[in-house]
């Protein structure tokens, strides 16, 4: 499978979404970048002891706004933190970058609205009895979903279609004016790379030898033992067992392998 980059104290992680339909040139720490529309940046590894501050420049041209924007954001010790840049000022919010425990996809809204600030925005997915609410520039809250297709709709209105997988996460980019409302998804975390039924060939290897192995141990411990010491060979063999059962909780318990 494809394991989340989670933040570890000690590191930080910044993520920078460009929610528009055009180019937005960034530079941070001393990178030069270009954000394509509905475009992310992500830096996953930044090394600080409780928050560091992060310099930018922006230049919002060809987005009808200013030609150099500067700016500074700040990437907090163990936590993901995403940022919608703005010219006067920024929007941000603690971002989930984890898998869920279900395994199913994990989606949240990100809205980035032109138009008054106060008029609600309703996402939803077809099929689905779940309703992503805003006002304005806003994030929502993380929603779990089932693989699949889907028509997204905005304000009732399909706009698009998605597909998401097993194990990812996911940032609806959600951009409303008054001429359009367009949608992108974005991967924060890449979906499971490994199908989970390629499980099915390995249980049915197990399977054939545990058969093998038990059928034998079984029959050569029962008719090798004399008659008055077959339930204890019976219950001999059955020991061992146990104790290879106990083997394997200490070693799963004690981790010995990163990600077990």
């Amino acid at each position: 499978t494809t394991y989340p980059v989670l933040p570890t104290p000690g590191r930080a992680q910044v993520q920078i979404f460009n929610p528009r339909d055009c180019q937005l040139p960034i530079t941070i720490n001393n990178q030069s970048i270009l954000l394509e529309p509905f475009g992310i940046w992500s830096d996953k590894d930044i090394e600080t002891i409780g928050n560091v501050s992060l310099p930018y420049t922006a230049d919002f041209s060809q987005c009808g706004g200013e030609n150099n924007t500067s700016g500074a954001i700040t990437a907090f010790e163990n936590q993901a933190t995403s940022y919608v840049l703005e010219e006067s000022s920024f929007y941000a919010y603690k971002d989930y970058v984890n898998k869920t425990k279900s395994g199913n996809p994990a989606i949240r809204v990100l809205t980035y609205s032109r138009i008054d600030s106060n008029v609600v925005t309703k996402v939803e997915l077809s099929g689905v009895d779940f309703v992503f609410e805003t006002n304005g520039t806003e994030i929502t809250k993380v929603g779990e979903f089932a693989p699949g297709r889907y028509e997204v709709k905005v304000n009732g209105e399909v706009v698009d279609k998605i597909a998401i997988k097993l194990g990812g996460v996911y940032t609806l980019q959600t951009l409303v004016d008054g001429n359009a409302t367009n949608v992108n998804l974005t991967v924060v975390t890449p979906a499971n790379s490994v199908h989970v039924l390629w499980i099915i060939p390995q249980y049915i290897a197990l399977t054939i030898g545990e058969v093998l192995y038990v059928i034998t141990g079984v029959g050569f411990a029962f008719t090798q033992a004399p008659t008055s010491m077959k339930s204890l060979l019976q219950a001999s063999w059955l020991l061992t067992v146990s104790f290879g059962n106990i083997l394997i909780i200490i070693i799963t318990h004690a981790k010995l392998v990163n990600r077990q």
